[in-house]
């Protein structure tokens, strides 16, 4: 067994779709879902708009969690690996290749609901509001004051000894 290889992938994308929930007869959630990721490409003299699609399954308590906010049209990044699905079905061989998410980041609103919040913007406002309140709190502690440490440091520059920053030495 090869110990050296890498199966490592990110991508950011819309979902074509709402994520797809179900459970294994043991009870583990999967959620499968699409990505559109956009990218030019040069036809002749000109550069076009194309698309790659990549179906994408998240598992367990991710997949439960993040379900309310995999909607069509919701940008997020995904990062995981690649895994091919084998199966013979009537003497044919198929395969499909997914990406198994290991982390799903939730970015920026959905294109079908431009103007409209979603459950996710809502959710991110809250998690804003929530960091502006620690903020808040932050910087109405203070410090308790520190006295300079003193330190013989003779014939090392300081900044006080450059007039402006071209004359850092660095």
């Amino acid at each position: 067994m090869a110990k050296n290889d890498i199966n490592v992938v990110t991508l950011v994308g819309r979902l074509t779709k709402h994520a797809d929930l179900r459970f294994t007869p043991g009870g583990m959630a999967i959620s499968e879902f699409s990505v559109a990721v956009n990218y030019t490409v040069k036809k002749n003299d000109t550069w076009v708009d194309a698309v790659n699609f990549f179906n994408v399954q998240i598992f367990g308590k991710r997949a439960e969690g993040l379900q309310p906010y995999l909607t069509k049209g919701q940008q997020v990044g995904v990062i995981g690996e690649l895994k091919q699905h084998r199966w013979e079905k009537s003497g044919q061989h198929f395969s499909r290749v997914y990406i198994i998410a290991r982390q799903v980041n939730l970015l920026g609103g959905t294109k079908s609901q431009a103007g409209q919040p979603n459950q996710a913007s809502q959710q991110q406002q809250r998690t804003q509001h929530a960091g502006q309140a620690q903020q808040t709190q932050q910087q109405n502690y203070q410090q308790p004051q520190q006295q300079p440490v003193q330190a013989n440091l003779s014939g090392i520059p300081g900044p006080e000894d450059f007039d402006a920053m071209e004359d850092i030495p660095f």
